[in-house]
């Protein structure tokens, strides 16, 4: 009997959630499909919008709900949007809220910019980075969990499964491409500004028509430039919208092919240390041979800005005078031992987050790489050899202070963004051993 009450309440529930998940204009017909826990509403091809929604059940709430979460986007390239809507709970909007997923760190909605009332009992995420940051958490887990003050004074919680949520967001991503091809012109697909960036070397380059300007950091730190004079071709396949840009700074010397592919791009290495996605892969040839990738977002503003500093005139760190919870402190005497772990990381743009001394003579150290991957070392503190080296899972990724600072070694480049401020790390002789990164964001 359960069961069936149950049964009951989701059929009703799932026709009701078509009104809330938004309406298609008139004469459009409307587009749904389920994914396990998730339902998406999108409108036909002259209405791009699409809508993912999921619920707690209720039998006795209204239509058989306790609460909706809503993530909504009007188009393709154009950022997702987060709403909560209880149905008998509701905020009390002069506090704050929080959300998280799983055991993931706890983000914080201050009302009024981290979340506002945008509809009657409809409270809408505010803070971009926040969504961002969720958005990939929730592919990878469980639950979904808002905590907040309800309008009696009393603690709410809800909690949204996200089981069939990727393939939610990946079919709202796919039928708004579609939208976009059909509608427009395929050679004018690719917005107006594109604004591209990659790691290790740290590079720039922003696509507007015509014109696109390049920069990548030199070895120094210093940012070399040039103005690119080309334009767009496409590469006929219906399936992935694939573009190439080729220009040149001036005649002499080579081109520069820029192969663009609308696809979900995550950079690792991002201002906030984070995964961040980017609706656009790039892959750049070079005039001498070299091949560069990186992600790319709408618009200009979008890119990373790399620094011009130059390494030789960063500060020099005093390593003595860090507070007593900041590692770096004893890096010198941790040296041999993080020397001999970063050996044994693999990929590109290898960091230390965090070195501790233990207890027989040995060294715990954890690296990552620009690629998002994450190991754990026990070394012989004089270098001597690893004892252990182990992957970190994804779900066991901090530690207390961890890329709070982060050692960079000599030979490599030290993080770009406006986030980090750099510190040189020098030895009892003056030799460079590598940058300390602090990360403010």
């Amino acid at each position: 009997m359960g069961t069936g009450r149950q049964l009951v309440s989701r059929l009703a529930l799932a026709g009701a959630m078509l009104g809330i998940l938004g309406a298609s204009p008139a004469g459009a017909a409307a587009v749904t499909r389920h994914f396990h826990d998730w339902l998406v509403a999108c409108g036909d091809v002259s209405a791009a919008g699409c809508a993912a929604s999921t619920y707690v059940v209720n039998p006795d709430a209204a239509a058989g709900a306790a609460a909706r979460l809503r993530i909504s986007s009007d188009g393709a390239d154009l950022p997702f949007e987060m709403t909560l809507l209880p149905t008998s709970r509701f905020v009390d909007v002069s506090r704050p809220m929080t959300v998280r997923v799983d055991d993931k760190a706890v983000s914080s909605l201050a009302p009024g910019e981290g979340y506002r009332e945008v509809n009657e009992h409809e409270y809408r995420v505010l803070t971009r980075e926040v969504i961002d940051a969720l958005l990939p958490q929730m592919k990878a887990g469980s639950w979904l969990l808002f905590t907040y003050t309800d309008q009696h004074g009393g603690e709410a919680r809800v909690s949204f499964s996200q089981v069939g949520v990727t393939a939610a967001l990946d079919f709202m991503e796919s039928f708004q491409l579609r939208v976009g091809r059909t509608a427009a012109d395929p050679g004018q697909y690719v917005p107006a500004e594109l604004a591209c960036s990659g790691n290790e070397p740290f590079w720039d380059l922003t696509i507007r028509g015509s014109v696109a300007r390049y920069s990548m950091l030199t070895s120094v730190m210093e940012r070399n430039e040039a103005e690119l004079l080309g334009g767009y071709n496409r590469i006929p396949d219906p399936l992935q919208a694939q573009f190439v840009w080729r220009g040149r700074a001036d005649r002499g010397k080579g081109d520069v092919v820029a192969f663009i592919a609308r696809k979900r791009c995550r950079d690792t290495m991002s201002d906030r240390e984070g995964v961040t996605d980017h609706p656009y892969a790039i892959r750049v040839s070079m005039p001498t041979g070299s091949v560069l990738s990186g992600c790319c977002s709408p618009g200009a503003g979008a890119g990373r800005r790399t620094p011009t500093v130059s390494l030789e005139e960063l500060p020099v760190a005093d390593l003595t005078g860090k507070p007593h919870d900041d590692w770096s402190r004893l890096l010198v005497d941790l040296k041999p031992a993080i020397d001999v772990c970063v050996a044994k990381t693999s990929g590109s743009g290898v960091r230390v987050a965090r070195a501790w001394p233990m207890n027989h003579g040995k060294v715990g150290v954890r690296t990552r790489n620009g690629e998002g991957g994450w190991w754990d070392c026990i070394a012989a503190a004089d270098g001597s050899g690893v004892d252990t080296f182990e992957e970190v899972p994804p779900g066991m990724r901090t530690l207390p202070g961890e890329s709070h600072a982060m050692f960079t070694p000599a030979g490599a480049y030290p993080p770009a963004g406006r986030c980090f401020e750099h510190q040189r790390v020098l030895d009892e002789t003056g030799k460079l051993l590598g940058w300390l990164s602090y990360n403010h964001c």
